[in-house]
């Protein structure tokens, strides 16, 4: 019912894009058997420049959920982004 998306990111001069949604980012959407959009959870965004950071988030994966898809990129904004060790671990209860 959850699961732990988990990653290293380093940016190096990262701006948003021209608008307020191109910005940089990992996400993880959920779909259901008929591919209906059921939610996307996100780590970001990210902007600037930073060092490696240990980045992690928990998300509640959708009941309906038959399909996720991961994405990982600039989305239209500028720059440089490394991602690496990127770990996705299901979460029991």
């Amino acid at each position: 019912s959850q699961v732990e998306l988990e990653a290293w990111v380093r940016v190096d001069n990262v701006v948003r894009g021209r608008s307020s949604d191109e910005v940089s980012m990992l996400a993880i959407s959920f779909f259901d058997e008929q591919r209906r959009d059921l939610g996307t959870a996100w780590i970001g965004p990210f902007r600037g420049t930073t060092d490696w950071l240990r980045l992690g988030k928990t998300v509640r994966v959708p009941f309906e959920a038959r399909e996720a898809i991961l994405r990982i990129g600039l989305f239209g904004s500028t720059g440089r982004l490394d991602v690496d060790d990127i770990r996705l671990t299901a979460q029991r209860r």
